[in-house]
Formats: C-alpha cells, structure tokens, sequence
C-alpha cells in the first residue's frame, strides 16, 4: 500500500511554490501525496490557491474526508467526545522553524504543514529540472500572447515605450527625475520588457525592493529593518564591481519609493535602472500576496471549506494582480543576476534561472522576440551568475536553509 501524505497548501505565491515543489519531490519518491488546499485559506482574505491559475500546474487536491482522518480533526459529537476521552491522534507534523528537516521527505501517513523552504526539500535533479522548464514554458506562453492583460495603449511587444497607468511619482524634495518617470510602467507589456533584458545579456540584474506589508508594526517585528539601504548599496556595489556595464531591472511593491531609490543611485552615477513595477494599478496597495507566515485558523468547517473552494474556482477581483505578480516573477527569471529580498517571491525569481538570456540578446526562453532591441553591450562569455541575498531572512527565528550554496549572503 502506497504511503499517504498530505501537503497544506498556504501563503502567498512564493510559499505555495515550496509546497508544490515538495509535493512534487514526493511523487518522485513514489508517496501517494495530495494537497490541502483549503485549510490554509480559511480566513484569509488577501490570498487564496494561485498556481493552477498563475503557472497552469495541475495536482491531486485532498478531500475534507482524507484531511480530516490525517488530522482527527471529526467535529461529530463522538469524535468530540472520544477525542476528550483519548486525545487527538492526529498524524499532522508540524515545521517548527525554517531549518531543514530530513524526515519530512520520510514521513508514512502524515500531514504536513508548513512552508518548507528549502531547496533540500526537493533535491531530485529531474524534480528540479521539471520546476524549472514549468517557469520557461510560462515564460514562452506569455512571450506568444502577452496582450491578454494589457492597456489598450501598450506599445508593440519589443518597442522601447512605456505603457499607460504610469503610478504618480512622490512630490517635493528628492522628486523623481523625468527619465525615471517614464521608465515607470505595470508588467502588462510583458514581451517588451523580456527583449529589453535579453538585450542586456550578461549585464542584466534584477533587484528586488518589499517593502508593504513589511512595513507593518507585526510584520516588521518579524521581517523589517533586514534589507535596508545600505544592504542594497553593498549588493549594488558588489555586482557592478564584476559586472562594471549592469543594468539593474528594480521590482517592488512601492513603485514610487523605488522610483525616488533609483533616482537617487542615478544622480550618484551608480549604474543603470530600469523600474518594473509589480503594484497593480488597479487595485489599492495593501499587504502584498507575495509571503505571510500567519497560520489562518485550524476550527475549519464544512461550509468554510466550501467558502475557500468557492473562491478559488471563481476568476476573483484581483486575477489581474496575480497576473502581474507571475509576470513579475517570470522576468526576474529572464535576467542573468540577482539582489533578492528577503521574500519568498525573490527566491523563485533567482532560483536555478532556466532562461538565462543569451549573449546575443534576441532569444529568450528558447523564444525569437521580433522587434528587439540590438544587444547594448554584447558579451560574448557573461559572467557566471551572481545571487545576492540578505545575511538574515528573519529576526526571530532560524531560517537559514533557505540559502542554497550559490547564494552570497550580505551584511545589511
């Protein structure tokens, strides 16, 4: 009899990606493994099951019946009763913290919940290689149809442009220069954006600023004051130091704080940005989907799990948002180097990049991009590349197998 295990699926996109990729190193391992992908959505507003929707995957989803059994979780008068009588006997483990634990990928007939992220969690090469080419045939599928979340007014894919819904840049002093504004733009045009990073090469950096939620008085107490002005300043100096022509392509969930950041490096001559604004211009700014590590409720009903199955079958009021957020995750994954935050969303976006642009410049994710711009800087042997990311991914807790061995870790 194969073995049961149970993943819960939770959190913003970049932890659910961990889950998945566990979920998958399982099935390699030749587990009977399902997701919940309810249980972890009850009572959060702000996210919800993303990555059929976001990357087209396809799992095996628990029913109420299996998790409750893992779990002993019954709310029938006789299992309240026994449950007093006997204890629960539950097989539900637990991740205490962010270290690495073996004996997760060796459970029988578990529940396992937690964010699990860890490269070591899906150590399979053929794991690995299928999570990667998941990422380029997003990549590819957008580069033949990237107008489905458009403005109307977008340029031609591979023009040099900016698109409509420009957020408003800060006021007074240290206001952002002309240049920084226009370069201000949503991810919509998203073929543009790839032929301008397969055009830079070797040279192209991505550099990742969150800032939203983790500037919250919870959240901060957990992720702020980690990477802070003079981290990027160091990982900046870092890159340019080996890579002297970078350009840096800047994502953030504050586009008009990135914007006055990079104005501020440009007046200090220090290399080239290009912002990429990750905010939906459609919806207000709130707590960023990206990653939370809150833990929703355990008392899950029936009808609440009908509620979370209910609104993740529905297309949902901020379908765009998602699409902008896998777009920007995706381009990070076009350009050669990276400055991470200390964000799940950064992780996946530098992780094993599988469409490292070429040295010419015109093909990307095995994609000919027509209408892109000729290489600025052709280089024909591009610098191995660099994954910079902070010393520290959390204040209070350990969390260090996070980092994988390509990883250089940076003193904030």
């Amino acid at each position: 009899m194969k073995i049961m295990v149970i993943i819960r699926l939770q959190g913003g996109l970049g932890n659910q990606l961990f889950q998945y990729a566990l979920y998958r190193q399982l099935l390699a391992q030749g587990f009977s493994v399902k997701i919940d992908e309810v249980s972890g959505f009850v009572g959060d507003r702000q996210r919800r099951p993303g990555l059929k929707e976001a990357f087209g995957v396809s799992y095996e989803a628990a029913s109420s019946l299996e998790v409750d059994t893992l779990r002993d979780a019954f709310l029938d008068p006789f299992s309240r009763i026994r449950r007093k009588l006997t204890g629960r006997r539950s097989k539900e483990w637990e991740e205490p913290d962010g270290r690495f634990y073996p004996e997760v990928l060796a459970m029988e007939d578990a529940y396992l919940n937690g964010y699990f992220q860890s490269e070591s969690y899906f150590p399979d090469p053929a794991v690995q290689a299928d999570l990667a080419e998941m990422f380029a045939e997003n990549i590819r599928r957008r580069l033949k149809n990237d107008m489905s979340f458009s403005d109307t007014d977008a340029p031609i894919p591979g023009s040099a442009g900016p698109v409509a819904s420009h957020p408003e840049p800060p006021k007074g002093p240290g206001t952002v220069t002309k240049s920084v504004r226009e370069s201000m733009t949503d991810t919509s045009d998203f073929a543009g954006w790839a032929a301008r990073i397969a055009a830079d090469g070797g040279r192209s950096v991505s550099l990742h600023i969150r800032r939203g939620d983790y500037l919250k008085p919870d959240t901060a107490e957990t992720h702020g004051g980690i990477c802070t002005e003079r981290y990027y300043e160091k990982a900046v100096a870092q890159i340019l130091a080996e890579v002297p022509n970078a350009v840096f392509y800047v994502f953030s969930d504050d586009p008009a704080y990135a914007a006055e950041w990079i104005s501020r490096h440009r007046t200090a001559g220090e290399g080239e940005f290009r912002l990429i604004a990750v905010k939906d211009p459609a919806q207000p700014q709130t707590a960023s989907p990206a990653e939370d590590h809150s833990r929703p409720s355990d008392n899950c009903t029936q009808q609440q799990r009908n509620d979370v199955s209910s609104a993740s079958a529905a297309p949902g009021p901020n379908k765009g948002s998602l699409e902008r957020d896998v777009q920007s995750l995706l381009l990070m994954r076009c350009c050669r180097h990276h400055i991470l935050a200390n964000s799940s969303f950064s992780w996946w976006g530098a992780w094993e990049p599988g469409a490292v642009p070429s040295s010419s410049g015109n093909t990307l994710a095995g994609q000919d991009l027509p209408g892109s711009p000729e290489p600025s800087a052709p280089d024909p042997e591009p610098h191995p590349p660099l994954l910079l990311a902070p010393s520290r991914w959390f204040n209070n807790r350990a969390f260090d197998a996070i980092y994988t061995d390509r990883m250089r870790r940076i003193e904030g």
